[in-house]
This record gives C-alpha cells, sequence and structure tokens, in this order.
C-alpha cells in the first residue's frame, strides 16, 4: 500500500529529479572546468611550437631539415615540459617524425584543424588529431615551417599536456577544488534530499484525510453526515470545502431518493397484478348473468349478485392490504396472528377461482389431508400469498394444464403448502429473480403485460415475517411448485410470543 500511495511517489518522483540535477550540475561543472583549463593551457602554450621552431635549422640550399637535430630538440622540450608531445608533419599531415617518448598510432593528421590554429579564426579551446590515439583529441601548438623562399615545408605539430584527455575521475583526483566541488554537492544534496522528503509528507498529511473520508463515503449508507476537517488554509481547503458540499448533496439525494422509493412503492402496489384475480372473478359472474339472465332465476341471480358483491369487497379489502404490505418493508405493518383452518382458506379461494380455471381451460385440484391441524399465522396475508401464487400458476398454465393445490404434513409441528402448475416452467437464470420487486421474466410477460411483478415478491415478504421461505421448484416445459410451510397451532403460545417479539 505504502509503494502505490501519493507520498512515496512523489518521495520517488524529488529523488530521482534531484540525482539528475546533481549529475547534471557536476557534470557541467567537470566539464567547464575542462574547457577552461584546455583554453587557458592553450592560450598560455600558444606559441609554444613557434619558439621550438627557431631551434630548428633548414638548409636553404638543399631544404633539408636533419632529422637527428629535430630529435635534439624535441628532447630539450620535453625535458622543459614532460607533458607535451612533438611532432614533424609534412604538408599533407603525415607524421614524419617524433619526440622519442611517444608512440605513434595515427600517422596521418587532419591539416585543416592546424590551418585554422595558424589563422587564428576560431576560439579557444581548438582541438586536433592525437597521433597517440586516433580516438582522441588534443589541445596542440603548431607552426608552419618554410623555406628561405617562403614555401611551405612542415609543420611542427605539439600536443599539449593531459588536460583534455583526463577522464573525470582523474581530474577529481588531481584537483583539490573538484574534490571540494564534489564534497559540496554531496552534501547539499542530502540536505535538499531530508529537507525535500519532510515537506513532502507535510504536504501529503492533509491527502491521507482526503483518502479516508473517501473510504468511508465508499463504505456509508448516508444516514449519518461525513466530513472533512483539514489542518492548511492552501487549495486543500478549499477542496475540502468542495468534498464536505459534495457529501452534504449526495446525502440529500440518497434521502430523496429513499423517499422516491417508498412513494414508487405504494403507486406501483396500488396497480399490482393481483388486483386482477377478484376482478377477473367479477368479470366472469357478469358475464354469467349477462349470458344467462333469461335463464336465471331470481335466486341465482342474487347468488351470483351475492358472489360479486363479496368480491368487490374483496377487491377492495386487496387494495387496502396492497397499500399496508408497501409499508411492510419499513415494518410498519402490524400483524394479526390467529389461528385457523388452512384447507377451509384454500377452499374459499378456490371457489374464486373456479370460474376463471372454467374459462381458462385449466383444472383445479385439491389435496388435502383428512385432518390437518389449524396453522397460526395472519389470516388475511395468507390468504394474499395463496391468492398470489395461485394467480401466477393460471398465469402460466396454458388450455387443458392443471393446477394442483397441496396441503402436507412436514412433521408434528408444521404444514407445507405448495401450488403446482403444469405451465412452461421457468428457466434457471431467472429462478433467482422471480422474488424481485419489478421482476417480469419473458415467460410473465407473454401472459400478463399488465402486471407489476409484484406478486411473488409480495409474498415472499409476507412469508419472510411469517419465519417461513417460499421455496421454488421448476422445470422447462414441466411446470413449477411453488411451496412454504406454516406454524401448525399446535405450538400457538410459543408461536404468538416469538411472531409478537419481532413485531
Amino acid at each position: 500500500m505504502i509503494f502505490r500511495s501519493l507520498q512515496f511517489k512523489l518521495s520517488v518522483l524529488f529523488v530521482i529529479i534531484l540525482i539528475i540535477t546533481s549529475l547534471g550540475y557536476f557534470f557541467t561543472a567537470t566539464q567547464s572546468t575542462n574547457l577552461y583549463l584546455a583554453e587557458a593551457t592553450q592560450k598560455l602554450h600558444g606559441d609554444l611550437a613557434s619558439k621550438i621552431a627557431k631551434q630548428i635549422t633548414i638548409n636553404n640550399a638543399t631544404n633539408y631539415i636533419d632529422e637527428q637535430e629535430v630529435q635534439r630538440v624535441f628532447d630539450q622540450a620535453k625535458q622543459f615540459n614532460p607533458t607535451i608531445g612533438l611532432f614533424l608533419l609534412d604538408v599533407t599531415g603525415e607524421v614524419l617524425t617524433h619526440s622519442s617518448c611517444c608512440e605513434v598510432r595515427n600517422f596521418k593528421i587532419s591539416t585543416s584543424e592546424i590551418e585554422a590554429f595558424l589563422r587564428g579564426d576560431k576560439v579557444y579551446p581548438q582541438y586536433g588529431d592525437d597521433p597517440t590515439d586516433p580516438s582522441s583529441k588534443r589541445i596542440f601548438s603548431a607552426h608552419l615551417l618554410k623555406t628561405g623562399e617562403e614555401t611551405p615545408l612542415a609543420y611542427l605539430y605539439v600536443t599539449l599536456g593531459c588536460v583534455n584527455a583526463a577522464s573525470t575521475e582523474e581530474m577529481i583526483k588531481q584537483s583539490y577544488a573538484l574534490k571540494i566541488l564534489v564534497i559540496s554537492v554531496i552534501i547539499a544534496l542530502a540536505v535538499a534530499l531530508i529537507v525535500g522528503l519532510i515537506l513532502i509528507a507535510l504536504l501529503t498529511k492533509d491527502l491521507w484525510r482526503f483518502v479516508h473520508f473517501i473510504d468511508e463515503l465508499k463504505h456509508s449508507d448516508f444516514t449519518t453526515p461525513k466530513r472533512i476537517h483539514v489542518s492548511s488554509s492552501s487549495e486543500l481547503k478549499e477542496l475540502a470545502n468542495a468534498f464536505n458540499a459534495m457529501a452534504e448533496k449526495i446525502e440529500k439525494s440518497v434521502a430523496q431518493l429513499r423517499d422516491n422509493e417508498k412513494l414508487l412503492q405504494e403507486f406501483i402496489a396500488n396497480i399490482s397484478h393481483d388486483l386482477r384475480t377478484p376482478l377477473a372473478s367479477i368479470e366472469g359472474y357478469v358475464e354469467m348473468i349477462l349470458l344467462k339472465k333469461h335463464l336465471l332465476s331470481d335466486k341465482e341471480k342474487n347468488k351470483y349478485f351475492n358472489t360479486i358483491l363479496k368480491n368487490t369487497r374483496t377487491l377492495n379489502h386487496l387494495v387496502n392490504q396492497l397499500l399496508d404490505l408497501s409499508k411492510l418493508e419499513a415494518k410498519q405493518v402490524k400483524m394479526n396472528p390467529e389461528p385457523f383452518s388452512i384447507t377451509e382458506l384454500l377452499q374459499d379461494i378456490l371457489l374464486k377461482f373456479n370460474p376463471q380455471a372454467v374459462a381458462s381451460g385449466i383444472t383445479l385440484n385439491a389435496h388435502f389431508p383428512e385432518t390437518p391441524p389449524f396453522v397460526f399465522a395472519d389470516l388475511a396475508l395468507i390468504d394474499r400469498v395463496l391468492q398470489n401464487l395461485i394467480s401466477n400458476a393460471f398465469e402460466h398454465t396454458d388450455f387443458g394444464g392443471a393446477v394442483d393445490v397441496i396441503v402436507d404434513k412436514s412433521d408434528d409441528y408444521h404444514l407445507k403448502i405448495s401450488v403446482r402448475d403444469t405451465g412452461k416452467g421457468i428457466p434457471e437464470e431467472e429462478l433467482k429473480h422471480i422474488f424481485d420487486r419489478f421482476y417480469q421474466g419473458d415467460n410473465v410477460r407473454s401472459k400478463a403485460e399488465s402486471g407489476a411483478g409484484l406478486g411473488l415478491t409480495i409474498a415472499h415478504k409476507i412469508l419472510q415475517l411469517h419465519h417461513s421461505k417460499l421455496e421454488v421448484e421448476s422445470v422447462l416445459k414441466v411446470g413449477t411448485t411453488f411451496s412454504f410451510q406454516l406454524q401448525a397451532y399446535v405450538q400457538a403460545a410459543q408461536c404468538n410470543k416469538l411472531l409478537q417479539e419481532q413485531i
């Protein structure tokens, strides 16, 4: 983590820049010193070749230069200054003779630098070829030897010292001033490094607060205010104010979203597809009355009208219950658990769905045990669950299919209620979403375009309040089974206590 921090990156960058700057300064200083020494040496000894040339005798009759005499002059000059190299060149730059201590490796010297030196049209230092090393250049002094008729005869080429050939390491070893310079640069580098790292640590201290603040925001639910405070009064202070303003705006937006979500739940609850179940029943009886109005007796008409009235009241009751259910997630719905017969409740529900089953060509079957115990739960909410599951089964079952409602004893303390259909089934990828709010799979859309996808979610939430779980098993082209368990009334006292504690 430390290697990814801004402080570490700034510190590394600072050290690299400091080292590069120091090396650049040191390189510039040594090169400048080298050039200065070379320039000073060449200016000081620029006429050395001319002075030595005066001691060389040229035979005017033959224009001959005695090599032995040249060697003697060279040896004398070397005694006074052992660092110089002396060479006699012809006018083409070919080495004719040289001082005895020099080992010539380059016998052809460029004359262009020599001529430029003699003309004096170049600034110092001027470098020429080094006869002892073809790969290097040396400062030099030169003089043109002429015959008595002023005809160019040869060049006297004198290389000066070792200043330009010396390495940086050699220069430091040989120069006390450069040693002091190197020591000064190292000390300045160390001081700058320590001071710079301290300043970077101080400057990035407040940045760590931003890192921790952002991390807190990332894991926050925005129910409690989060603010950042920095000690500096620079741009970081303005940045902190901007972050605080952003956090405040996010908190307000999240609070508004929560409120909007609650409103959306209430709105969706009003248009839930669960309302269609009693409406379908009402529609079926009204159609029957209209189609058979001349064949029905008054008693039968009253019976049908009473059923319609009952379903209308059920519809009104459902609307109110859906509005209450929208508050269920906010734990604002108070449950009223009571003992009741699950089979009698199912018989009433199946009676409501019977007209729809006949109209849809679906066989509606009930499978009950002989003497099932009562269950202890909220009757209205369980009624909602069963109606939602049966309605959902009808929507996914084609003409000629069947819907089975099964009640079994799981054990002595629980009853298992299952709703099984012979519909198309649910794809495996949709199973994990069927209890999500507003979710509608492709199979749902094909038959219930007006549904809001709340039916299974409502059933799931209600059963959670009863400490039960809605389970689903589905096979494509075979059918789907929804099942859940309810507490038997044999543990009514314990169940009542447990539900009251949870509420």
